[in-house]
């Protein structure tokens, strides 16, 4: 298993899942196993800096990104960003920092969206949250994970996100330009659904609110399209799997299509 350059030291469980393919479902550990999130772990391992912290043109990181944050912080990548998504929604952000010296202090810096040039949202960060970069060597890489919470009033339009410095000597590092659709609101969709269905609940975490149909008439051999419109009342502790059957008047099985 391969551990990213960058990766905060400390104790980190390995664990394992098993998908069914057809269907998607996740198999869950039985319940006298240990598990974490419903997946059993199979070891519990110790995650160290290493000796010599690896050379900048080194580090491997999925997305390459240059720049120069502030003097002596540098930005080398991030993960795979999307290049759409909606108002409203969660950004996930990674970022690979370095710092050639030792730098001796906490560094933080703000994440910014930007329209025309005009920053409309920010969010003002640690460096690397799970390893301050006061406790860096010199040469350290630190991944810095962030979850952007985007306004749900953000204008459909092409947007940039950057990180700057924080500080008089801060800079702006381009990360990626993002596509964001105006905010959708729920009850929108609910409104349009063409079969709607009151007080269907499962395990008090599930509610089905209804459901869309392509057609209401075919002739054997022929599909159907089946939309089911879920709302989550309550987060829950696994996964699900839905068992659509078609039933004859007699109630026996004449089709069926499972699916997480």
């Amino acid at each position: 298993v391969p551990l990213p350059d960058g990766m905060p030291p400390g104790t980190y469980d390995l664990v394992a899942r098993v998908d069914e393919p057809y269907s998607g479902l996740t198999l869950h550990a039985s319940a006298n196993a240990a598990a974490s999130q419903g997946e059993p772990i199979i070891a519990s391992i110790q995650v160290v800096l290493p000796e010599t912290p690896p050379a900048a043109d080194e580090v491997d990181v999925p997305m390459q990104v240059t720049g120069q944050a502030r003097p002596g912080l540098q930005v080398l990548g991030s993960n795979r960003l999307p290049a759409s998504i909606q108002a409203g929604h969660t950004l996930d952000v990674e970022l690979w920092w370095y710092a050639p010296q030792q730098p001796g202090a906490d560094y933080t810096a703000t994440l910014r969206l930007l329209s025309h040039g005009q920053v409309v949202q920010q969010w003002p960060v640690s460096v690397a949250p799970d390893l301050p970069s006061s406790q860096w060597r010199a040469g350290e890489c630190a991944i810095g994970r962030y979850r952007l919470a985007l306004d749900r009033d953000l204008p459909a339009g092409n947007y940039l996100l950057d990180v700057v410095g924080d500080g008089p000597e801060g800079s702006s590092v381009a990360l990626t330009n993002l596509e964001i659709s105006a905010y959708v609101d729920p009850q929108t969709l609910i409104d349009q659904i063409s079969h709607p269905v009151e007080g269907v609940t499962f395990s008090d975490h599930i509610e089905l609110l209804g459901y869309d149909l392509s057609t209401e008439a075919l002739q054997p051999g022929e599909w159907v399209r089946l939309t089911l419109y879920w709302r989550c009342l309550a987060p829950p502790a696994q996964d699900y799997v839905v068992f659509t059957h078609l039933l004859d008047d007699q109630m026996q099985v004449q089709g069926q299509r499972d699916a997480v």
